[in-house]
């Protein structure tokens, strides 16, 4: 077997592999407000850990390192039926690469040889390289495949956290890959997008923005959970909706390390459009109701919906990067709070839970202060009040004294 050793890196990994492993059991998703809305996790690890370690060489026998051959080679049905063979080949390390590193190196590997190595040897994915790459690394700078691309997050998501010898996370290393070499070109290109669909027309730019969306889910995975059924939307021709964008911006504003600027503005625009889409969508639903109930001789009932800034104040989205333009489509939305135990307003939701946002509470507070006193239980208003009417008598006693004497 190979000896490994654990590297300088370990810390920020072993951090976000214990959060994503914590919440890979868990039963609920904890927002700002405590509440609600998914159960599952989009990531799954395979198995409890994980730290980042360090492949060295074996020492000794060359017996199993016919499958690394064979994947340098690049003949992969060989390489299979090999690695069926004998399993330990997957474990074998040259130079500080495995055969998975090889894989990945290569921009068309297939995806079931991926596949094949990962359930062979899981622990690959955790392995850096000489340079500090994982297998995650490779696959980024080499071109690879989305699907393999989940593949390996599948297994080690807190890799899409991991920096390299030279500082690049793998979606720094995608968003170069996408703009190098002409950088103002492509950089106007992702700026003049504002819709999904307008992101549909550029294929690259698609299938880049689909990559970056994994990394950004698996990078902020300490922090919110996301479904398989919404994970699907990345990868298929169908269009997001606006519980989806949300996540993906609040993932984006909050993973770590930090997503290339041009990738979260980009983001942000798309939002503010869903936010009208959304909006649109609801109130023709309850225009739709209202109709039915009047043909029927009914009471319209409307179902109990999270309002928009609720969600968008949950997944942490800062005043500026949305928060405004979704308050602006319903200013009442303020005054409502959450079902449910904690029954937050929003600007209360924007002051607790992981994702605190100061700018966002004191906008919430400025445009309806007068939530505050909805916010305040009663007791506490009429104690108070009473006790300023109280300093109030006892200060106009002790002035009439002061005339009198």
């Amino acid at each position: 077997t190979a000896t490994t050793t654990t590297t300088t890196r370990t810390t920020t990994a072993a951090a976000a592999a214990s959060s994503s492993n914590h919440q890979a059991s868990s039963n609920t998703t904890t927002t700002n407000s405590g509440s609600h809305y998914y159960a599952t996790p989009m990531i799954i690890p395979l198995r409890a850990r994980r730290t980042t370690r360090r492949a060295s060489s074996l020492t000794g026998s060359t017996t199993f390192r016919a499958v690394f051959d064979l994947a340098k080679e690049q003949k992969w049905s060989e390489m299979k039926t090999k690695l069926d063979i004998q399993p330990a080949g997957a474990k074998f390390v040259e130079d500080g690469m495995m055969a998975l590193h090889v894989a990945c190196s290569c921009p068309d590997v297939p995806e079931d040889v991926v596949r094949k190595l990962l359930e062979h040897y899981d622990e690959a994915a955790a392995m850096v390289n000489n340079d500090g790459d994982l297998p995650l690394h490779l696959l980024v700078k080499n071109k690879g495949s989305v699907t393999n691309l989940l593949a390996l997050i599948k297994v080690f998501p807190a890799g899409a956290s991991v920096e390299n010898n030279e500082k690049k996370a793998p979606i720094s290393i995608l968003y170069l890959n996408f703009l190098l070499p002409n950088v103002a070109e492509n950089r106007s290109r992702i700026s003049s997008v504002n819709t999904y669909a307008e992101l549909r027309g550029d294929a690259e730019a698609l299938e880049m923005f689909q990559e970056a969306v994994l990394l950004i889910f698996a990078s902020a995975s300490n922090h919110v959970t996301v479904p398989p059924s919404k994970f699907a939307k990345v990868d298929s021709n169908e269009e997001p909706n606006f519980e989806y964008i949300t996540l993906v911006l609040g993932s984006a504003l909050h993973g770590s390390p930090p997503t290339p600027p041009d990738l979260t503005e980009l983001i942000s625009r798309m939002f503010v459009k869903f936010v009208e889409i959304e909006r649109n969508k609801r109130r023709d639903a309850a225009e739709k109701r209202e109709e039915e109930a009047a043909i029927l001789g009914l009471t319209a009932t409307h179902p109990d919906e999270i309002s928009l800034l609720h969600l968008t104040v949950d997944a942490g989205i800062g005043w500026n990067w949305g928060t405004k333009e979704v308050y602006s489509t319903d200013t009442t939305a303020t005054e409502i709070n959450t079902k449910g135990v904690t029954r937050l307003y929003p600007f209360a939701a924007a002051a607790v839970g992981c994702r605190t946002d100061e700018e966002t509470v004191y906008e919430l507070l400025r445009v309806n202060p007068d939530v505050l006193l909805e916010a305040i239980p009663r007791g506490y208003v009429l104690a108070a009040e009473k006790e300023a009417k109280r300093k109030e008598k006892k200060s106009n006693s002790s002035a009439c004294k002061c005339v009198v004497m």
